[in-house]
């Protein structure tokens, strides 16, 4: 059921994102947006993609390296939207341009820690699919 409300989640932040006006109707996003609106909309793919998959056939295996191609899609995309930064503030009050930030380090920090979970996990899983070493002989 959660890889379903995922997918339908996605589905329609794509939908909003592209939609007209879609993402130029947002105050504070900029015209510079254009430039990370390719990346935001393959990591919301990727992550259908992998959510479908994962509703259909539910291996652990499957599931982490969904994760980690999701969570490198998403570095990927904030890595730019920190770089463009296409987002204007108009209330001098409030540092919301320091606070989108810090929310974007964070996120950068999430992705980068969940890649290497799903990498551990992986590999882990893929240790278990070895033969064994063979032992010393007897002899």
């Amino acid at each position: 059921m959660g890889y379903a409300v995922a997918v339908a989640v996605s589905g329609v932040l794509l939908v909003l994102v592209n939609a007209v006006p879609g993402w130029r109707a947002v105050p504070f996003v900029t015209a510079e947006a254009v430039d990370v609106i390719f990346l935001v909309n393959l990591s919301l793919i990727v992550g259908i993609v992998v959510n479908s998959l994962n509703a259909v056939f539910d291996r652990r295996w499957l599931r982490a390296a969904g994760e980690l191609a999701s969570s490198t899609v998403a570095l990927v995309m904030l890595v730019q939207l920190w770089q463009v930064f296409p987002f204007e503030f108009a209330d001098p009050a409030v540092d919301w341009a320091l606070i989108l930030r810090v929310v974007i380090a964070f996120a950068i920090g999430g992705c980068v820690a969940s890649m290497i979970v799903q990498m551990v996990i992986l590999i882990r899983i893929g240790s278990r699919h070895l033969p064994a070493a063979p032992g010393p002989s007897s002899a």
